[in-house]
């Protein structure tokens, strides 16, 4: 009997643990959210309910061996949760960071940025990045109009990235994108979970406690 008493109190203390754990990443990603769309009162209770719901489930020891697909539904499922509780100009405003913060740590994977180079490619990029959503939403994504202001965002991104980066910066840069044209020419890669990662970095990207 002392023995099944004590289990249960483990049990107990584990599940208060992970409660208060889930509470807590949850509390921290609105607040990251906050940061960027500046929500309501309301909207900070829905998106704690929205992010909460989501980690109990993610982080279920029972769904540790979750399959490809079915995370990917859970995060659709949570992306859909969240953005019923922005506007439509904040899921745009977050899209944009979203978009352009990968983008940045695209490069970051490349060469070193220093904060001041951060801060001015995230400005920038995000003016940017809100311009061509404006359009995919406007004119859909197989649209020409959209295709057209990809192409041109991204001549902008590059075009300021080299304003923003030193000689020996912009060498290595350089160097690194001319290695990966190579390559690309004489390899063949499976992109479906990379494209995925992508997706998932373009929604996401909350602090993870």
């Amino acid at each position: 009997m002392k023995t099944i008493t004590f289990f249960l109190l483990i049990f107990s203390f584990f599940s208060a643990f992970s409660q208060t754990s889930y509470e807590k990443e949850a509390r921290n990603f609105t607040n990251w959210m906050d940061k960027i769309v500046n929500l309501t009162p309301t909207q900070k209770k829905d998106m704690r309910k929205a992010r909460y719901d989501y980690v109990v489930i993610k982080k279920d020891p029972k769904n540790s061996n979750m399959s490809l697909s079915d995370k990917i539904a859970l995060d659709h499922k949570f992306w859909q949760d969240r953005d019923k509780v922005l506007t439509p100009s904040q899921i745009l405003t977050l899209t944009s960071f979203l978009k352009s913060n990968r983008e940045i740590k695209d490069i970051e994977n490349i060469i070193s940025l220093t904060e001041d180079q951060i801060e001015s490619l995230t400005s920038y990029f995000n003016v940017v990045n809100r311009q061509m959503l404006i359009e995919k939403a406007d004119k859909g994504i197989l649209s020409q109009e959209y295709n057209d202001a990809s192409v041109k965002a991204k001549d902008k991104k590059d075009q300021f990235l080299i304003t923003v980066l030193t000689s020996e910066q912009t060498k290595q840069y350089g160097d690194y994108r001319n290695s990966l044209k190579n390559r690309s020419r004489s390899t063949t890669h499976d992109t479906a979970s990379d494209e995925y990662s992508y997706e998932a970095a373009e929604h996401i990207l909350p602090p993870s406690n």
